[in-house]
């Protein structure tokens, strides 16, 4: 019946890649959202909060959320960026670099 339909069949892919996508995370403890945004911090530790946002192309409410969510397992910290007090540069944690360290599959291309 919607063999043709775009709209279905591009939802139902995005569905079956976000249940692949969270199968995959799982054993690292992050959902996928989650877990490219570690990705990033860890390919460029230092990038404000907002590049972030811009880079993964999530609202800067939407960043700040998975931030705290990294942060809250310990994988990130943020510390103020010296050339304006009013951002955050986000940088990996040594958990998070061992994990990186010892799983490398995490951090294969895409």
């Amino acid at each position: 019946m919607f063999d043709h339909c775009l709209y279905f069949n591009t939802t139902a892919l995005a569905r079956l890649v976000d249940k692949e996508w969270t199968q995959a995370f799982k054993p690292f403890g992050v959902t996928p959202s989650q877990g490219f945004m570690l990705r990033l911090v860890l390919k460029q530790p230092g990038m404000p909060q907002h590049e972030i946002a811009d880079e993964l192309t999530i609202s800067r409410p939407t960043a700040t959320r998975l931030l705290d969510g990294l942060q809250a397992l310990g994988l990130v910290e943020r510390r103020s960026l010296e050339s304006d007090g009013r951002h955050w540069a986000v940088f990996p944690t040594a958990e998070a670099e061992a994990m990186h360290a010892g799983n490398l599959s995490f951090f294969l291309p895409i």
